[in-house]
């Protein structure tokens, strides 16, 4: 079993122990029945993970869904069902995001409507499944477009709350708030306690507040202004769990005598919360990427002309060097599928030297079964539909038959014209 194999195979393992963890604790607060819940948070860890890693971790959600619901008392062929519609709604979310080219740092505020789009489509189809399966094997009480509005909701709060937090995690947002620990402990503290004071009212009290509610909003603006994407996922969480806690449990704001009335309330909340939160932590990216520009800017006008050209040699000397030395195969390829530039480790792979490479077309490493399967990759690669990871057969220049994973990259100029495809292989 290669290194890929046992890498993707923890990926699924992950992804299975997170959605059945979620699920659970989702499960302990019903909404419609025992199997249906406000906000469905395993949705969204689904979709994260396979946008931040793939398609291939998709055996998660179905084992991760399977053993949720089989726990819970569902029977085997409908937990079967509802498992088969949880992962092809994940799978249906995720791919329409990342067709409409989502930036995981959400530092573009139609990134907002690109992930809410995409969730509330992509849970049609694991809401109607959902539904259809318990109504099948008889779980299912009460009006069933009721039990399916929920269940659609549910997903697509949970994909806009949890998702942006396991996509956001990157070294350079949880720097900035590592690089002020105390006031991002205060930060947290102070809308944790908040939160529980204004959704954990007294029973008496409850149903009556619903502007005190919207108290939390500064402390999720403070969050986002001051630790950008992550401060405001981590925010926009606890807000939505508490909440949500709240409301399943007889407490808070938005406790109201009609379930649907109830969860409608909720779900306003939510979404304000996310918009609002994405939307000051973009503005604010925004803001420091155009400060550190300018500032750069500023550096580069300044300095000499022979320190810049000196520094471009040595770029382009180390960049060289790195091409040359690197184990991974790396080819460009002009627009006619020909090689452009080919790597020693591509001579070792493909035993090619690179006077033999250049100028020959792609077929000349590839066995003719996969043309078609290669020749699809190059289109979606010269329509910009983004990056494109393939595995297949290819040949030496002995006749061996090697399996490869490729790794392609479309190359596009200032006018967002493509003038070529680059290529890592293993």
């Amino acid at each position: 079993m290669n290194s890929l194999t046992l890498q993707n195979a923890g990926r699924v393992l992950v992804l299975a122990i997170l959605y059945f963890v979620t699920g659970r604790l989702g499960l302990m607060l019903p909404a419609r029945g025992p199997y249906i819940t406000l906000i469905w948070l395993p949705t969204g860890i689904a979709v994260a993970m396979m946008l931040r890693s793939g398609f291939g971790c998709w055996p998660g959600v179905a084992i991760g869904a399977m053993a949720v619901n089989v726990a819970t008392g569902v029977h085997w062929p409908t937990a079967m069902g509802i498992a088969a519609g949880n992962t092809a709604g994940a799978m249906l979310a995720a791919w329409i995001v990342r067709r409409l080219r989502l930036h995981p740092a959400f530092d573009r505020r139609r990134d907002i409507l690109i992930l809410a789009g995409g969730a509330a489509l992509g849970t049609l189809v694991s809401a109607g499944c959902g539904v259809a399966m318990l109504a099948l094997g008889g779980e299912l009480t009460g009006d069933r477009l009721v039990a399916w509005l929920v269940w659609w909701a549910g997903d697509t709060m949970g994909i806009i709350t949890a998702a942006p937090l396991l996509l956001s995690l990157s070294k350079v947002e949880w720097r900035m708030v590592a690089s002020r620990p105390v006031e991002s402990f205060v930060c947290i503290c102070t809308l944790g306690i908040v939160a529980f004071a204004v959704f954990f009212v007294p029973a008496e009290m409850a149903g009556k507040m619903w502007l005190p509610a919207f108290v939390t909003l500064p402390l999720l603006a403070w969050a986002a202004m001051r630790f950008g994407t992550a401060g405001a996922s981590v925010a926009i969480l606890m807000l939505t769990a508490t909440a949500a806690a709240a409301t399943s449990t007889g407490h808070g704001p938005f406790l109201r005598a009609d379930p649907t009335e109830r969860a409608l309330v909720l779900w306003l909340f939510v979404a304000t919360c996310a918009m609002l939160g994405w939307v000051i932590a973009a503005l604010h990216t925004g803001r420091l990427n155009a400060v550190a520009l300018k500032n750069t800017s500023v550096k580069f006008a300044n300095t000499a002309q022979k320190r810049a050209e000196e520094a471009l040699r040595v770029a382009g000397q180390k960049l060289r060097l790195h091409f040359e030395q690197t184990p991974m195969a790396t080819i460009e390829w002009d627009l006619e599928f020909r090689v452009t530039e080919w790597n020693p480790a591509a001579r070792t792979i493909f035993g090619f030297s690179r006077e033999e490479a250049i100028g020959q077309h792609a077929s000349f490493i590839v066995p003719a079964k996969f043309r078609p399967h290669v020749n699809q990759v190059w289109e979606a690669l010269l329509k910009i539909v983004g990056g494109e990871r393939s595995s297949n057969e290819n040949v030496r220049k002995d006749g061996t038959a090697i399996q490869c994973e490729w790794y392609n990259t479309p190359l596009v100029d200032q006018q967002g014209k493509v003038i070529g495809v680059a290529s890592l292989v293993m």
